[in-house]
């Protein structure tokens, strides 16, 4: 049996370079989009606003709450994600092949419209601040924070990309909006 054939394509989708990797083989889908900034952007003392306007995106809509809109992303096994790094913001999807113009039709309602509510804010917020306070019982989070802070000094680049609790705890829901 032989391996799959890969097809590598590179492509210009207006300034953003577009990367195409085909696997005919899987009827699957898996997206990235990267938008330059993350972490290293927020505020002295908002670490981690990035992450919540990133997270709170996926949390409903203007025209679907949170469970309408992941109810229809489920309906069809899609999957629709946020990750924070110290130099991007990235969301990512894995749907269907056949399923794809209908999550990324979901994604762009997301994108261009995301509710952005007070109530899901706070609670993002919460569990954001319990992970971030799990996280201080993990020697490798530790280790990378005091990693982050050896190398980058006062650089914003030293924050945690995921934030901190006074960040998280700091940031409102207005000041998401308005970023």
């Amino acid at each position: 049996m032989s391996a799959p054939s890969l097809a590598l394509e590179r492509r210009a989708l207006g300034p953003t370079p577009l990367v195409v990797l085909h696997e005919p083989s899987l009827p699957l889908v898996r997206l990235a989009i990267a938008f330059r900034g993350g972490a290293w952007r927020d505020p002295a003392g908002r670490a981690g606003r990035t992450r919540l306007l990133g997270e709170l995106t996926l949390r409903g809509t203007l025209g679907r709450d949170r469970r309408a809109f992941h109810q229809a992303l489920e309906q069809m096994g899609s999957v629709l994600g946020v990750s924070c790094a110290g130099e991007a913001l990235v969301v990512r999807a894995v749907c269907h092949t056949r399923h794809l113009p209908r999550t990324l039709e979901l994604l762009g309602e997301a994108l261009a419209t995301p509710a952005l509510d007070a109530e899901e804010h706070a609670a993002l917020r919460d569990e954001l601040i319990a992970g971030l306070a799990a996280e201080r019982d993990d020697d490798e989070a530790v280790a990378e924070l005091f990693l982050r802070r050896a190398l980058y000094g006062e650089h914003p680049l030293s924050r945690p990309p995921h934030g901190d609790v006074a960040g998280v705890t700091a940031v409102t829901v207005d000041e998401l909006v308005a970023h």
